[in-house]
């Protein structure tokens, strides 16, 4: 047995050799090779650098591309380290939102930093500060202005004047951020906020209040044993004007129903006329604890 192994092992290192040899005497100069024609992907581009012998490879058609060349719709979103983004037109981005709030602020800011990354020109961030009529002044001077790209995060109830807007700029792109852009239609096997009337990309918002109920009545379970149901209570920090924060409401409390086996005690805090502020929370939480 042992023999033979070794036999093996020796043979598996003879062809190893061989393989290599082989490899070393291909065609390496240009003239000996075959030229792509025109419309295809030089074999180079397909080829990983540790086969090909190369350091660098010729730039890639897109971002995170398939090994074919063609575009991977999974990733082509995510930024490539490795794709020349200069090679593509230079486009001017503008970031308008309802609130200059800490998380809107901030937002900016990432996109500020990362639009020279993806070879666009960062045109500034503005906030309407909860007027629409604001919002749209202000939407259409960027558009008059020149600026091609968008991210926009209006009131969600005016998601359509925004979109019969931006239509009639064919060359200019958009994409909100916050909420999906919706038509605040309302009905049977109508999703919360109305119909999509423009790509998003996004998370799912009841499976993001459905993970925190359930992590609240997980802890109680663990922790509060001696404590019943009925003498627990869940506050959910709602804005009846998001659709989306709705459906994060919608979650958490099926979530609460799940655990308890009831709907009793399950609290909804409209901050929708207080704001999104530690105080308005503390006012309209303050005569559900009393």
């Amino acid at each position: 047995m042992k023999k033979a192994l070794v036999l093996f092992l020796t043979l598996m290192v003879l062809f190893s050799l061989a393989a290599c040899g082989a490899k070393q005497t291909e065609p390496e100069t240009p003239e000996e090779q075959t030229p792509p024609t025109e419309g295809s992907t030089p074999a180079e581009e397909n080829t990983p650098p540790e086969e090909s012998g190369e350091e660098e490879n010729a730039p890639a058609l897109y971002p995170n591309a398939n090994p074919d060349g063609s575009i991977n719709l999974d990733t082509v979103a995510n930024f490539d380290p490795n794709y020349d983004y200069s090679q593509n037109e230079e486009f001017s981005i503008a970031y308008i939102a309802n609130s200059a709030s800490a998380l809107y602020q901030y937002s900016a800011d990432a996109y500020e930093l990362w639009c020279p990354r993806f070879n666009c020109k960062w045109a500034g961030f503005t906030s309407s500060e909860g007027d629409s009529d604001l919002y749209m002044t202000t939407l259409q001077t960027y558009l008059d202005q020149g600026v091609q790209g968008f991210i926009l995060d209006p009131d969600s109830t005016i998601f359509d004047t925004v979109a019969d807007l931006m239509n009639s700029y064919p060359d200019a792109q958009w994409m909100s951020q916050m909420s999906p852009a919706r038509d605040s239609e309302s009905g049977d096997n109508i999703p919360a906020g109305g119909n999509l009337i423009h790509p998003y990309v996004g998370f799912d918002n009841y499976e993001a209040g459905y993970i925190l109920g359930k992590g609240l009545t997980d802890w109680k379970n663990e922790n509060l044993t001696d404590i019943a149901w009925e003498d627990i209570g869940f506050i959910s920090m709602a804005y009846s004007v998001s659709p989306i924060l709705e459906q994060r409401t919608i979650g958490a409390k099926d979530a609460w129903v799940e655990a308890s086996g009831s709907e009793n005690n399950f609290f909804y805090a409209d901050c929708a006329a207080s704001g999104m502020s530690i105080q308005g929370g503390i006012d309209v939480v303050t005569p559900i604890v009393t």
